[in-house]
């Protein structure tokens, strides 16, 4: 008769890399908020990335809501769309996040 043998799987848990406030069972690194906030960033990310392409191929222009994009006096039109220039710095801040999250370091090179 063989003996019956009892084995226990351990499982390990670690502190979440990004809050260190739950505990999160190994491979995993990150909490479910935490997860849950990283995927709402990227689609974040994702979303104004596909908007600055379309600015940036001119596929729309970005005016003020009602105007039709034609200008309606005051200050000159700059000779840059502002809107886009805040879209891609947004993007920006959206990637140095999750570069910080991922665990490397920015390089504003």
């Amino acid at each position: 008769m063989v003996p019956y043998s009892t084995t226990c799987a351990v499982i390990t848990t670690e502190p979440c890399q990004y809050c260190g406030s739950q505990q999160v069972e190994a491979p995993g690194t990150l909490c479910q908020d935490c997860r849950r906030q990283y995927a709402k960033t990227l689609h974040n990310l994702r979303r104004n990335m596909q908007l600055s392409q379309r600015v940036a191929r001119h596929e729309y222009k970005l005016g003020e809501p009602g105007t039709g994009g034609k200008p309606q006096g005051g200050e000159a039109p700059a000779p840059v769309n502002m809107h886009a220039i805040d879209l891609l710095g947004e993007a920006e801040s959206l990637l140095q996040d999750a570069w910080y999250d991922a665990g490397a370091v920015w390089s504003d090179r």
